[in-house]
């Protein structure tokens, strides 16, 4: 009989699991950028994963494997690490498809559906509003990150556009309360799209600012690094009440 996800954590942190669990998939989080310790940038994701016995976060440093580990599949896992009470999967991981979906209760599916949200929005608050939004002509060439251009040239690659041919981004900064707090954050162009999307606002629109001024005040979840917001969505009714 193989052993439970519960048997596998009452072993010692760093213990590489060499038998064979079966687990279903409950949700998946996005690839990832992360530095090896020898400072090497690679890309890994995250996924909720449960059987009959425990739920946990899996770690995943393979990411050729988010084709495989995805929501609601049954996998079978063999050779994998247990760190600091979460699976850690390496490119030395078997990962096996499985047909048979093991029988799990509602609440313990309950609780893996839960538990990528907080490492997906971490924090929480009340936008108040928007300052200093900025839009910008920038280069198109993915590994310049929408680099502003200077003169219709970008400074990192060369590249020189016309004034039809390169792509906008935008800068901006938030006043978010949170804890009675607050706080000013500062985001760009990813953000800028997510909120024009939550918000129903026009990205296109030149009195951009003003619209979602319009819609404020409400309520946010995101993710932080420093004073930069890196993720942000804006809250529905289920979000805030829980349903």
């Amino acid at each position: 009989m193989s052993p439970s996800l519960l048997n596998c954590f009452t072993k010692e942190k760093g213990t590489l699991i060499t038998e064979q669990i079966t687990v279903k998939v409950i949700d998946v989080l996005p690839l990832e950028k992360y530095q090896k310790r020898n400072g090497e940038s690679r890309e890994m994701f995250r996924a909720s994963v449960c059987d009959a016995t425990y739920v946990c976060i899996t770690n995943v440093y393979d990411s050729k494997k988010v084709t495989i580990i995805q929501p609601n599949k049954v996998l079978i896992l063999e050779d994998f690490y247990i760190r600091n009470g979460e699976i850690s999967i390496t490119s030395k991981t078997n990962v096996f498809k499985a047909g048979d979906p093991p029988e799990i209760p509602d609440d313990i599916i309950d609780k893996a559906s839960l538990l990528l949200r907080g490492l997906q929005f971490p924090y929480r608050g009340l936008l108040r509003g928007i300052a200093d939004l900025h839009r910008y002509k920038c280069c198109i060439n993915g590994r310049c990150r929408k680099r502003k251009l200077q003169e219709n040239k970008c400074p990192k690659c060369g590249r020189l556009y016309t004034e039809t041919s390169s792509e906008y981004a935008f800068v901006g900064k938030l006043s978010v309360e949170t804890d009675s707090e607050n706080n000013t954050y500062t985001i760009f162009t990813p953000q800028v799209e997510q909120l024009c999307t939550d918000l129903g606002c026009n990205i296109k629109s030149t009195s951009l600012e003003d619209d979602i001024v319009q819609k404020l005040s409400v309520n946010i979840k995101f993710k932080k690094n420093g004073e930069k917001i890196t993720k942000i969505s804006v809250e529905t009714s289920v979000d805030v009440h829980g349903f």
